[in-house]
């Protein structure tokens, strides 16, 4: 007679944990509430204000370190907003925080990022493209010195020799090198207003929302404006991150 093994029953299921939304977390009466709800819909934005919110204690809130840590991560990796704010509370992820913003478009993250590691000439480059001119070090051939001397002659120039202005300027301003955008499409409104608008977008797409805010200039399909219009929202949620911080 054959001897069978004792079924063994099977381990209970592990338990899932229910995910808890922003909305239920905060209290019914505090007017954080629109904002929870809107970052439980994927708002990130809304999760960067929230976390400000908690950082500072408004909003009807109780300053909550740990809740403001969560929701800038969850900013972060949503929009790229909140990186900055990310990397200044999570120090051993500084660097990585700041790479993720600036990828996502963020100038500050650029900017924080190239100073962070100046050894690395991928942030070096990016940080350039968002506006810090202390990162454009790099030999610009036909300009006599490095991209942010080619820039500031831009400047100079713009008004007394435009058309030295121009050529100089089209050796800031590429798809790949996008530093002296906003000072191109400048120069090129009057003379070639297609041109400017492609200078714009390419620098609204590093991150310069000074790029994105004369696109407004422009007519624009509905779906174009709308893109414009959210990329503004959220590189001046960026800034207004960084301003906050500052005064603190």
């Amino acid at each position: 007679m054959s001897s069978t093994s004792p079924s063994v029953p099977n381990p209970p299921p592990v338990a899932t944990p229910l995910r808890v939304d922003e909305v239920d977390r905060v209290p019914h009466t505090a007017r954080a509430r629109d904002l929870a709800q809107r970052c439980d819909e994927d708002d990130g934005r809304a999760c960067w204000l929230l976390a400000s919110a908690y950082e500072r204690g408004t909003e009807g809130l109780e300053y909550d370190e740990a809740s403001a840590r969560r929701l800038y991560r969850r900013a972060c990796r949503r929009v790229g907003v909140g990186c900055t704010d990310a990397a200044r509370l999570h120090e051993d992820q500084r660097v990585p925080y700041l790479e993720r913003g600036c990828e996502a478009g963020d100038q500050r993250s650029c900017q924080e990022w190239a100073d962070a590691v100046p050894d690395s000439d991928e942030a070096k480059r990016q940080g350039c493209n968002a506006g810090w001119l202390e990162a454009c070090t790099e030999p610009l051939e036909g300009c006599n010195g490095t991209l942010a001397d080619c820039m500031e002659r831009i400047e100079d120039l713009a008004t007394s020799q435009p058309d030295e202005a121009n050529q100089l300027a089209r050796l800031t301003c590429n798809s790949e090198r996008t530093a002296g955008c906003v000072l191109h499409g400048g120069i090129l409104m009057d003379r070639d207003p297609a041109a400017a608008q492609i200078a714009y977008q390419w620098a609204c797409g590093s991150g310069r929302v000074e790029g994105c805010e004369k696109l407004r200039n422009f007519e624009l399909s509905d779906t174009e404006r709308l893109n414009v219009e959210r990329r503004i929202a959220a590189l001046t949620a960026g800034a207004a991150a960084s301003a906050a911080a500052d005064e603190d």
